[in-house]
């Protein structure tokens, strides 16, 4: 199921970390605070366990993360205006890998 994340964070070093993990998820980068890709409900369960965990931290009003799901048609109906920092196609159309 293909997710948003994107997150309004302070603290340079909680930054750094928070996009750290999106990363090694599995989520790619959109914009510098804003992230997608497909994460299924266990994965998903264990990264909002650990963002809660990181971000109680700290002062709770320098912090936010906002968790969407996308439908993949509203993927499709995205408009990037500007030379986008992701791969458009395989964000719209992830590539299935098979191992034999």
């Amino acid at each position: 199921m293909p997710w948003l994340i994107c997150y309004d964070i302070e603290k340079d070093a909680l930054r750094t970390k928070i996009a750290t993990k999106l990363l090694e998820a599995g989520l790619e980068r959109l914009q510098w605070s804003v992230f997608a890709g497909e994460l299924d409900n266990p994965r998903l369960a264990k990264l909002q366990l650990w963002l809660t965990t990181e971000i109680a931290r700290y002062p709770p009003a320098e912090n936010s993360v906002i968790i969407l799901n996308l439908p993949p048609s509203d993927l499709r109906g995205m408009t990037v205006i500007g030379e986008p920092r992701f791969n458009y196609d395989e964000l719209i159309d992830p590539p299935n890998t098979l191992f034999f």
